[in-house]
């Protein structure tokens, strides 16, 4: 596609985000604003690229904008913008935030070119994540492709999904670390000693799961949990109990998964079995002795 100048909003260290590291946006880099001039003086010192602006207005002239400030800031920056210029037809790509471009309703009211754009956790600014209009992923397309660097396009409704993955791969995931850690050292390790059991552990099981998916969640395991829960659950009360009703939730949990395989299901996937049942042959559905 023809690439042309852009602008930046910008908040805070600009020269921390991702964009100060990818020559090709800097290249086309033309307006940098902050309402605080030497704020956008500032971004512009830091990422050697634009010419300071502080006004929403001057951004006019720009068909692609880009939006870099931290979230809590988010809603209010993007009603400044819409209120301060016609965003028709204009592309507008939010950076950093976990919300979906259809969460915004100022710019798509204003029929903007929404996208967003984050990096991968821990991919070292080699993966990407995006999702919005297609003419605005395009553009993103573009400029990572110049810098050799994978975009994964989403679609804006799975995004909640993909924000519930990143969770659960880590802030969630925490207390259940915390657990065992706190388990091993009650048992009389000391707490490098747990938190290296805890680790070599956690990668073992994560191999496990790359390797083998859901098979990895053996039922066998399951059997040995639920009896581990019948004998040991009052003495793991009697230390700690709230490590005990965090273990038994988590256990249960656990437990409920490993019963019902349709857990892993997606609910189209779901929908289509049971079509699937309800159109065989009834006669395979006949009395006992019938099918005898």
């Amino acid at each position: 596609m023809r690439l042309s100048g852009l602008g930046l909003v910008a908040q805070g260290a600009i020269q921390q985000s991702f964009l100060a590291r990818l020559p090709s946006f800097l290249d086309r880099l033309t307006l940098v604003m902050n309402p605080r001039l030497q704020v956008s003086t500032r971004a512009v010192n830091a990422l050697r690229a634009g010419r300071a602006v502080h006004r929403y207005a001057e951004l006019e002239p720009i068909k692609s904008i880009w939006i870099c400030v931290a979230e809590e800031l988010l809603e209010r920056t993007v009603a400044d913008l819409a209120r301060a210029i016609p965003l028709n037809n204009r592309t507008v790509i939010l950076c950093d935030t976990l919300q979906n471009s259809r969460h915004f309703f100022e710019l798509n009211h204003a029929a903007a070119r929404v996208a967003t754009l984050h990096v991968m956790p821990e991919a070292r600014e080699r993966i990407f994540v995006a999702e919005g209009h297609s003419v605005a992923l395009k553009e993103i397309a573009a400029i990572l492709h110049a810098e050799e660097r994978k975009l994964i396009q989403l679609e804006p409704q799975a995004k909640p999904l993909y924000v519930s993955g990143l969770h659960l791969s880590s802030h969630l995931l925490l207390p259940w670390v915390g657990a065992a850690v706190e388990s091993f050292r009650l048992a009389g390790l000391s707490r490098s000693e747990s938190t290296l059991a805890v680790q070599a552990m956690a990668a073992a099981a994560m191999r496990a799961y790359t390797r083998a998916g859901e098979k990895a969640l053996s039922r066998n395991d399951a059997a040995y949990m639920q009896n581990l829960l019948d004998q040991a659950r009052e003495q793991i009360r009697e230390s700690n109990p709230s490590l005990a009703e965090f273990y038994d939730a988590g256990a249960g949990s656990w437990l409920k998964m490993i019963g019902g395989r349709d857990f892993w299901r997606a609910p189209k996937e779901k929908a289509r079995a049971m079509a699937a049942g309800s159109s065989e042959d009834p006669q395979q559905h006949s009395s006992p002795s019938a099918a005898k």
